[in-house]
């Protein structure tokens, strides 16, 4: 009697593995979870919301200088704890009428711990302020040029 032996070709796993597996893919993804929360530093919303209303603010007061330039009218600009208001400030144009905002019907509303002091100025029709000097809102201060009303942050 005769025994014969088959030879069985060698598997090529290389060949046999066309992609990964769902352990794997498990895997991976844990470990990116936990690398993202242990690298990304947590972000402070109310950081970002306070900066996004300070450049609010310092559009809304370029808003004013711009619209006193252009319409030929007063405007009375008026800083408050909770708002940023604009109105037509003489007669020929609305005394007091409220000044449309580009970014919302009459009045910016702060939402965030923006500290503001009450502070009111006009600017004239030909854009000149009725005040110059810093303003401190939060921890950030605008400047008022006396000469050309421009209003840019110096921090």
């Amino acid at each position: 009697m005769r025994i014969i032996f088959m030879e069985r070709p060698l598997l090529n796993y290389s060949s046999l593995q066309q992609g990964v597996t769902l352990v794997e893919l498990m895997i991976v993804l844990v470990l990116v979870g936990i690398l993202a929360l242990w690298v990304v530093p947590r972000l402070e919303i109310n950081q970002l919301n306070g900066q996004g209303e300070t450049q609010q603010i310092l559009m809304t007061l370029r808003y004013a200088h711009q619209t006193a330039l252009t319409s030929g009218c007063a405007i009375n600009v008026i800083l408050t704890p909770n708002t940023v208001s604009l109105n037509y400030g003489n007669s020929v144009c609305g005394n007091h009428v409220p000044l449309k905002l580009p970014h919302s019907d009459q009045a910016f509303l702060l939402t965030t711990q923006t500290p503001i002091n009450g502070l009111s100025w006009t600017y004239s029709a030909t854009g000149q302020p009725s005040l110059s000097q810093d303003i401190q809102v939060g921890e950030h201060t605008f400047h008022v040029e006396a000469e050309t009303g421009f209003v840019y942050l110096t921090n």
